[in-house]
């Protein structure tokens, strides 16, 4: 069973199959090394290129300089480069760490978020970073594999064309210890061109706010009408029943995504109130990387000013869950404005 590459592999090969004039040419020193080398040691340098001279991806030559790479087989890295992007899509690698990345299906959830995200801000020509994919980087536990994630949308799926690939330098050009690695591309792919515009129109919506108008129901006299709703999953929808009135659905989500996960763990609870954690959440499939459980609970379908009827208390830390709660003639006004947008 073949383990994960590092990430400076992934990287070097990528670079080998998509911009080898990058790489032909190029004196290999100690200033180069950085992100194309586990370290500047000559000794570690020439391992690896030795071990990319044997797999046929490259020649290089001794120089004054140290070492320069004389020729390269763009056809055989990228050969070898889809093979193990193929074997990471299928979840067939082994992490030797005691922390293993989240599997594809969580990864793609992740990719689609961060391309909604690069998408909003530049439509032609976006760019993607490590966090924009995995939050901040120093708080996991595993190394994301930014670079398979990345490279396998381009040489396998051709969702995507990436026209620079990177990592962040300082202005005088050179690399920075920790530089994120980043990309520039454009999207050729119609069907997540459709589920990008779905996703912004979706973050829209949650941002709208409720008109102040069609007051739901007074009670004589001008009192406060109160209701009890409860919360309802019907396989990937959530809906909240009201009492005396009608069912509204507030969410449709991915199947097995992290949000139709998170809503089963806290439903899943014969226990009408449930406290849950950021620690509890992490260990279910595929929410290894959650950061906050006030924005899984908010892209899950509650929104204000509903949500906090049933998350007592939210924040990213911490929530915790009412499967029946009292509701305010406003929050019902909202839970039907929310129906009639999703």
């Amino acid at each position: 069973m073949e383990q994960y590459w590092p990430q400076h592999r992934v990287f070097f090969m990528g670079v080998l199959a998509l911009f080898p004039d990058k790489l032909n040419g190029h004196d290999v020193n100690q200033w180069f090394y950085r992100p194309y080398f586990i370290a500047d040691d000559p000794d570690f340098i020439v391992l690896e290129l030795e071990e990319y001279r044997k797999a046929g991806y490259l020649q290089y030559e001794k120089t004054g300089a140290l070492y320069r790479i004389t020729s390269i087989d763009t056809q055989e890295a990228t050969t070898d480069l889809i093979k193990y992007l193929e074997q990471w899509q299928q979840n067939k690698l082994l992490s030797l760490p005691a922390s293993k990345p989240p599997d594809t299906a969580r990864q793609q959830e992740l990719w689609l978020d961060a391309l909604a995200r690069a998408c909003a801000n530049n439509e032609n020509e976006p760019r993607i970073t490590l966090e924009t994919v995995y939050d901040k980087s120093d708080e996991h536990t595993y190394e994301p594999t930014f670079w398979e994630l990345v490279l396998s949308r381009h040489l396998i799926d051709g969702h995507i064309k990436i026209t620079y690939m990177d990592y962040g330098r300082r202005i005088d050009g050179l690399y920075d210890d920790g530089a994120q690695p980043l990309i520039d591309f454009s999207i050729t792919n119609d069907e997540v061109r459709s589920e990008i515009k779905r996703r912004l129109t979706q973050r829209t919506q949650l941002d709208t706010p409720m008109p102040s108008s069609n007051i739901v129901s007074e009670r004589a006299g001008g009192a406060p009408t109160s209701w009890e709703g409860r919360v309802i999953k019907e396989g990937r929808v959530i809906h909240i029943a009201i009492t005396g009135d009608a069912t509204y659905t507030i969410a449709r989500l991915e199947q097995g995504g992290s949000y139709d996960t998170f809503m089963d763990y806290i439903l899943d609870s014969d226990n009408t109130d449930i406290d849950v954690s950021i620690e509890d959440i992490k260990r279910l499939k595929g929410l290894q990387s959650a950061t906050s459980l006030s924005l899984l609970a908010r892209y899950a379908g509650f929104v204000k000013p509903f949500k906090k009827a049933f998350f007592t208390t939210s924040n990213k830390d911490r929530v915790r869950f009412k499967r029946v709660a009292t509701l305010s003639d406003e929050q019902v006004k909202a839970i039907k404005y929310r129906a009639e947008k999703v």
